[in-house]
């Protein structure tokens, strides 16, 4: 059966759990062999693969106005984040897997871990932009450190959703797991508007303490997005 790549970003009637506004992302991916990731998966996940092709990604980012659904925008929180993610498959639904997320923000990192089970730190981090440039800085408490400066130029046109751009950027399912079973998560959220973007430097540990090597120094691909604002929807069980 072919993997239907639309179908998660139709809304979900379920009801909103809670909104989210993603600003200022800077997307690094790079391709890696296969056997350098399933070993890390849970069971029940697989890679999803473009052209035969894995791909491991670093996202930094500004999260604004987190609330739940109840909350009005004005009580709503914001943090910094970096996430380390691939692409993976379950039942035929294609989805994004954490090794790990950062965020400047002790609140942050407790609520998700409690609400969402995914693999928040807490962390320091700074971004800061003049003109074009975007520069993101973390630093763990256990000195585990990341910078990425980039220059952002060009606005791309809408992803095709055979493009290996849809394949990196247009995910709309997240799984976790919880004492050995399966969650999936969804969010809701218009197409990214697509930048393309330089790499200026780039220093990062955050794939090491992660257990995943056989990449290059520096990414494949970089893109950036002023961001999107998103619905999110609870976790359920997948069933298996």
């Amino acid at each position: 059966m072919a993997i239907n790549r639309i179908l998660p970003r139709q809304r979900p009637k379920r009801k909103t759990k809670g909104y989210q506004s993603w600003r200022n992302l800077t997307f690094l991916h790079w391709e890696i062999a296969s056997e350098e990731l399933e070993p890390l998966l849970p069971s029940g996940l697989q890679l999803d693969l473009f052209q035969g092709k894995a791909y491991i990604g670093i996202v930094p980012f500004e999260m604004k106005n987190i609330r739940p659904a109840w909350c009005p925008q004005v009580l709503g929180f914001n943090f910094l984040e970096t996430n380390v993610r691939t692409y993976v498959i379950h039942n035929q639904e294609p989805g994004v897997f954490f090794f790990s997320l950062d965020a400047n923000s002790y609140i942050a990192v407790k609520v998700a871990r409690w609400i969402w089970h995914l693999p928040y730190f807490r962390s320091a981090m700074t971004l800061s932009n003049k003109d074009a440039v975007y520069n993101y800085t973390l630093k763990r408490t256990d000195k585990v450190q990341s910078q990425i400066k980039i220059e952002v130029s060009e606005t791309l046109p809408p992803s095709e959703a055979d493009s290996l751009e849809y394949f990196l950027l247009e995910r709309y399912l997240l799984f976790t797991e919880l004492r050995g079973q399966l969650l999936r998560g969804q969010v809701h959220h218009i197409p990214y508007p697509v930048r393309q973007a330089e790499l200026i430097d780039f220093e990062d540990q955050l794939l090491e303490v992660n257990n995943i090597g056989g990449i290059s120094s520096s990414p494949d691909l970089v893109h950036f997005s002023q961001g999107v604002d998103v619905k999110i929807y609870p976790l359920e069980p997948t069933g298996d």
